[in-house]
């Protein structure tokens, strides 16, 4: 088993969860694009902030659904479900969270000697 996903695994990924799409169906060309599409501009967005620490087109499997969730508060307005920008925004900072705590550095565990002058 793979521990990435594609770009296209995404884009089924956000049209399955919007049941924009069955699970045994597979998107249309158009719609797979849209998505692909919103990923990357999200994921230069990400790449901009140090969020994104992965290659573009091989998403680690730990964070898939974090992506997704992010993809699917991109591109939903277009497919019916429009929110209001700061709804939206506070969508994206609830998703980011979940990011933000996969990326944290944890704690070593190990005293810290310090020299106080």
């Amino acid at each position: 088993m793979s521990l990435t996903s594609t770009t296209s695994d995404l884009a089924t990924a956000v049209l399955r969860e919007m049941n924009i799409i069955d699970a045994v169906e597979t998107p249309a060309a158009i719609d797979a694009t849209f998505v692909t599409d919103a990923y990357n501009r999200k994921f230069d967005e990400l790449q901009d902030r140090e969020l994104a620490y992965w290659d573009r087109a091989e998403i680690p499997n730990s964070i898939f659904l974090v992506v997704r969730d992010l993809v699917i508060n991109e591109v939903r307005g277009a497919y019916g479900e429009p929110m209001a920008a700061a709804e939206k925004e506070g969508q994206e900072i609830i998703i980011l969270r979940r990011l933000r705590r996969h990326t944290q550095r944890r704690p070593s565990g190990h005293n810290v000697v310090a020299d106080y002058f």
